[in-house]
């Protein structure tokens, strides 16, 4: 018989702990949640035009004044600057978080990782920029950008509440930041509607060259 030697007692090196956002990515979340503050009140201010111009009454007249115009670029310039961000942010935490055992967690972070491209993937459909038009992806249907605009409408809706769930099934949500948030978006809200009635211009329609130009 050979004998045994001593069972080995050296303990497994214990895997180094990752947070799943560390201070890095924490920035990165606080600058998204800036941007996507002021695009929740630019989204807001512009559907509202839109409603209104939905149910005047007089063809001749229109709600889309300069400011309107302004506010429609800063929708643009806003969603771009969010392109990056978004991307590394999403990239970065699901490696961080991908293997945590709080599985229902982490696919509800998946789930909200597709809506939030498919916002910004709908919103570059929606551009004028030659490399996304529809005609250069093979999409040819006159549908094809009514459907872009009801996704680009209804996804961040859904983003909004996978992130709810995201978080729920996390740490605690503090609700008095999300509360500070909307009060905050409020706020630029009811500044933008002020600009825009306070705008000297009047809401006549132009010329049809000037519509064609535009």
């Amino acid at each position: 018989m050979t004998a045994e030697g001593p069972p080995d007692m050296t303990p497994a090196p214990r895997k180094k702990y990752v947070r799943a956002v560390g201070p890095r990515l924490r920035v990165l979340l606080l600058i998204i949640f800036g941007l996507v503050a002021l695009l929740a009140a630019n989204s807001v201010y512009l559907s509202a035009i839109t409603f209104l111009e939905w149910q005047k009454s007089n063809p001749n007249t229109t709600y889309q004044n300069w400011f309107y115009m302004v506010m429609f670029g800063t929708h643009l310039g806003l969603g771009l600057l969010l392109v990056l961000p978004v991307v590394i942010f999403g990239v970065f935490h699901i490696r961080n978080a991908r293997n945590r055992p709080n599985r229902r967690g982490v696919k509800v972070g998946y789930t909200l990782f597709v809506a939030s491209l498919l916002v910004l993937i709908t919103g570059l459909l929606l551009t004028r920029i030659d490399i996304f038009q529809f005609k250069n992806l093979g999409l040819k249907s006159p549908h094809s950008r009514s459907i872009a605009y009801w996704a680009h409408v209804i996804t961040p809706i859904a983003a909004i509440w996978l992130y709810v769930l995201h978080r729920l099934a996390g740490p605690r949500i503090k609700w008095q930041v999300g509360l500070r948030w909307a009060m905050a978006v409020g706020v630029i809200v009811l500044g933008m509607v002020v600009l825009h009635s306070a705008h000297p211009r009047k809401n006549q329609l132009g010329s049809p060259e000037g519509r064609k130009y535009f």
